[in-house]
């Protein structure tokens, strides 16, 4: 599922109006229904904070949830449903092969591989503040 279809899904869940979570974050409504439409793509820190000032989420909660959404986006581009493990499968090289049979190519496979590496630096930043 994309970010801006679960961003409408996450506003369901809570059962709020766009007016009243546009009125939680201070976007206009036109801006989030954009967002949640995918007419316009929202950059992280516009998502981080939909997340904390829309839904409480604490920011390690909603760098969490955008990393977990931005991963499940790349394997359903990619028809990729192995990344759940990334440190094994990475070290294996298996990543890089499912990539390639999946008719990726080299710049294609890199860009997926930058995107699991910034979310394994994320998971590690997120676990040395937790300690």
């Amino acid at each position: 599922m994309r970010v801006f279809e679960q961003l409408k899904k996450l506003r369901r869940h809570h059962n709020l109006t766009l007016k009243e979570l546009s009125s939680k974050i201070g976007y206009g409504t036109g801006n989030l229904s954009s967002y949640e439409n995918g007419k316009l793509q929202a950059k992280d820190p516009t998502l981080l904070r939909i997340l904390t000032r829309g839904y409480q989420m604490s920011k390690a909660q909603a760098q969490e949830q955008l990393a977990q959404w931005r991963l499940e986006e790349v394997q359903e581009h990619y028809g990729i449903h192995d990344l759940a493990q990334p440190k094994v499968a990475y070290e294996s090289g298996s990543i890089e092969e499912q990539l390639v049979k999946n008719g990726l190519n080299k710049n294609q496979v890199q860009q997926v591989l930058k995107l699991i590496e910034k979310i394994k630096r994320q998971n590690h930043v997120r676990s040395a503040k937790k300690d």
